[in-house]
């Protein structure tokens, strides 16, 4: 009898105490309950890690702390962990619906997917907004284009099995601290995999409770990891195979520095010369 669970949820938590709870309780009181729910507190220093604990006696829940070692070290350690035949990631700060397992589940057992691609809700502090990918063409090279434009990188609204990581070995580059996820999707966009764009929403994407993320601050630390992606981004070939994708996220780069204030014309010149 197979008793290992068909999703893995991970989800990485720092300084997360304001939000861990609704997080996990959406997961735990999901109507599919054939999951396993693996939490990683990355050194927080608030009572993240205590809320957790209030959890450890749900055998579906696995708690791992450490000191703070970044996203995504945080997010490979959940992947080596997890049993599950399919993984998916979900942040802190956000939430899921509560039919949501029950409904992937069915389609995932009756279609042969190894990637499932959904809509999401952006949620403000006075609104929910639904976000249609509006996903036309699965081909390849569309996906990949997308990822500037209107497929989001991130991985809490990707459904992947475990397996095509596992074969393909694909994982989280520890010196990244930046769109981490993002390359993770381009490297999965890039091998050969069935995807499916669901059209649908569960996932609930809060972009008002964790204003102190670093993808919202702008500081010297980060722009050192949106050099460190650029600089693994060239290591990839994208430059070369995705030109325009390269330039696009170049871009931003200056864009954050220009919004930053900290570097004068002439570094601002040195810096992007080429």
């Amino acid at each position: 009898m197979n008793t290992s669970p068909f999703f893995s949820v991970i989800i990485p938590a720092y300084q997360a105490e304001k939000t861990i709870r609704r997080c996990i309780e959406s997961i735990i009181n999901q109507t599919y309950t054939n999951f396993e729910i693996i939490i990683i507190n990355d050194g927080s220093t608030d009572k993240t890690y205590d809320i957790c604990k209030e959890y450890e006696n749900n055998k579906k829940v696995r708690l791992v702390s450490q000191e703070n070692k970044g996203i995504a070290k945080t997010r490979q350690i959940g992947l080596n962990l997890a049993k599950g035949k399919f993984i998916q990631f979900i942040d802190a700060d956000d939430w899921i619906d509560i039919p949501y397992f029950e409904n992937v589940h069915s389609l995932l057992t009756t279609n042969n997917y190894d990637i499932v691609i959904l809509d999401y809700y952006a949620e403000t502090i006075n609104s929910t907004k639904y976000k249609s990918l509006g996903i036309k063409n699965l081909n390849r090279e569309e996906l990949i284009k997308g990822l500037v434009t209107n497929i989001p990188g991130v991985l809490w609204n990707k459904i992947i099995k475990r397996d095509l990581l596992i074969k393909n070995n694909i994982g989280f580059n520890s010196n990244l601290s930046y769109c981490e996820d993002w390359v993770i999707s381009y490297e999965l966009f890039n091998i050969p995999a069935k995807i499916y764009y669901y059209n649908k929403a569960f996932y609930h994407y809060d972009l008002y409770s964790n204003q102190n993320s670093l993808a919202r601050k702008i500081d010297n630390r980060t722009l050192k990891n949106r050099r460190d992606y650029l600089e693994y981004m060239l290591q990839l070939g994208i430059k070369k195979s995705h030109p325009n994708i390269y330039e696009t996220q170049r871009a931003d780069y200056a864009y954050i520095i220009i919004q930053s204030n900290s570097y004068s014309n002439s570094q601002f010149i040195k810096e992007f010369s080429d």
